[in-house]
């Protein structure tokens, strides 16, 4: 670690959980991730998308959001599908090759979606 306070926050991710819950009974070894589960309770949303109304615990959520009311920039080579995500146009693209990723543990099937297990 370059700096002593950065070696001193990851040592309490092992050793401690000094900030608590005051509602319920969850521990945190850092207090912003307190201050993000308080939001949990409290049902504040401080993340607001500028194109509709709803709002969001976490900006990472608001940043995905905001891609629905975008153009989907990836497109599938094989078909004239679009998706705004990328994840979606890979699980897509396992309709085209045939990919089936996750098997049964209790025989030899195969499905697309670990859903489908």
């Amino acid at each position: 670690f370059v700096h002593s306070s950065s070696l001193a926050r990851h040592i309490r991710t092992h050793n401690e959980d000094p900030y608590s819950c005051k509602f319920c009974d969850k521990t945190f070894n850092m207090k912003y991730n307190l201050q993000i589960h308080l939001r949990t309770h409290t049902g504040e949303k401080p993340y607001s998308c500028k194109f509709c109304d709803k709002k969001f615990v976490h900006s990472s959520s608001l940043a995905r959001h905001i891609r629905t009311h975008n153009e989907d920039p990836y497109s599938c080579k094989f078909c004239d599908k679009t998706f705004n995500m990328k994840y979606n146009l890979q699980i897509h693209l396992r309709t085209h090759t045939g990919e089936k990723p996750y098997s049964c543990k209790f025989c030899d099937k195969k499905f697309v979606h670990s859903s489908s297990l």
